[in-house]
C-alpha cells in the first residue's frame, strides 16, 4: 500500500477530481477479514496510525513511537528506507567536487513551484559571471521563464528523462525541503533548501542537523546577500561543502529498496 493523505497546502492533489481519499483503517480492517498481509509504504511527516502489519516511511526519523505503533504495526523509519531510482545510482560520481572555472548550480524544486522560487531564484543569481545554471522544470512553470531564455550561463530542462544526470552534475543544489534532499543528499551534492509546507521545513531541519544542507526555513522573502553568501561559501570552502557531501552519502545510502525488499520477504516468510 503506498499510503497518501493530503495536507490543506496540498492544492494540486485537492483539486484533483480524479483522486479519492478513502478511510484507511476502514478498507484495512475489510482486508484483514481476508487474512491478507498488509504493509503500507508512507512519507507522512505525522505519526500515522494505520492498522497495518508494517509501516515503511523514510520521513519517520522523529516519531514518537520508533518501533511498533499503537496499533501494533512495525514500524521502519528514516532514511535507510529511501526508495531511490536506479538511475541515481548509474549516474552517481565517486568524488564530489567544486568546478574549477564556473561553479554549477541545479534549480529543482518539484513537479509544482506554486510560490516559484525558480523565478525568484535566477532572478539573484541569473546576472553573476560566476555560475552556470541548470534548470529542471515542467511545463507548467516553464511559461513564467521565458524571459530567462536565451541566457548563455541558463539552461532550462522541462520535464527532462533523466532527472538525476543534470542532478549528478551540479556543484550546488538549491532546491526544496522534499524528496529531492534524499537524491542531492545521495549524490553528494550539498543544498541550499527554502521550504513552503510544514513537512518540508521538517525534513529540512533534519537534514540540517545531519549536516546536509543549509535550511532557509520558509522562503516568504529570500535574501539575495545571504543567498548568494551562502553560495559563496560552499563554492570556496573546500572543507565546508566536502562535509556537507559526505554528510549525505552518509545519511542516505541507496539501499533502501534493498532493505525494503528484505523487509517484504521477512514478512512474507513468517506469514
Amino acid at each position: 500500500m503506498d499510503i497518501l493523505s493530503p495536507d490543506s497546502k496540498d492544492e494540486d492533489l485537492l483539486q484533483d477530481q480524479d483522486l479519492i481519499f478513502p478511510d484507511r483503517n476502514e478498507y484495512f480492517f475489510e482486508l484483514k477479514k481476508l487474512n491478507i498481509l498488509i504493509g503500507c509504504i508512507t512519507d507522512e511527516m505525522f505519526e500515522t496510525v494505520l492498522a497495518s502489519d508494517f509501516i515503511i516511511n523514510s520521513a519517520g526519523y522523529h516519531w514518537k513511537n520508533r518501533n511498533i505503533s499503537s496499533l501494533g504495526a512495525y514500524l521502519y523509519l528514516g532514511p535507510d528506507y529511501y526508495l531511490l531510482s536506479e538511475d541515481f545510482h548509474k549516474v552517481r560520481r565517486k568524488t564530489s567536487y567544486i568546478s574549477e572555472t564556473k561553479l554549477k548550480i541545479c534549480l529543482f524544486f518539484g513537479g509544482s513551484d506554486v510560490d516559484n522560487f525558480t523565478g525568484r531564484v535566477i532572478e539573484i543569481i541569473a546576472d553573476s559571471e560566476d555560475f552556470v545554471i541548470s534548470v529542471i522544470t515542467n511545463r507548467t512553470t516553464l511559461k513564467g521563464l521565458n524571459r530567462f531564455e536565451g541566457r548563455k550561463n541558463i539552461k532550462i530542462y522541462s520535464e527532462p528523462l533523466c532527472v538525476a544526470k543534470i542532478m549528478n552534475e551540479a556543484d550546488i543544489a538549491i532546491t526544496h525541503g522534499g524528496n529531492t534532499i534524499y537524491e542531492f543528499a545521495f549524490l553528494g551534492v550539498p543544498q541550499i533548501v527554502f521550504c513552503r509546507r510544514e513537512r518540508q521545513v521538517i525534513h529540512a531541519e533534519y537534514f540540517e542537523k545531519q549536516g546536509v544542507v543549509k535550511n532557509f526555513g520558509y522562503a516568504n522573502f529570500i535574501s539575495k546577500t545571504d543567498l548568494l553568501n551562502e553560495i559563496y561559501k560552499l563554492a570556496f570552502d573546500r572543507s565546508f561543502s566536502d562535509f556537507k557531501s559526505q554528510n549525505g552519502k552518509k545519511c542516505v545510502d541507496g539501499l533502501g529498496i534493498n532493505r525494503v525488499y528484505q523487509i517484504m520477504e521477512k514478512w512474507l516468510n513468517e506469514s
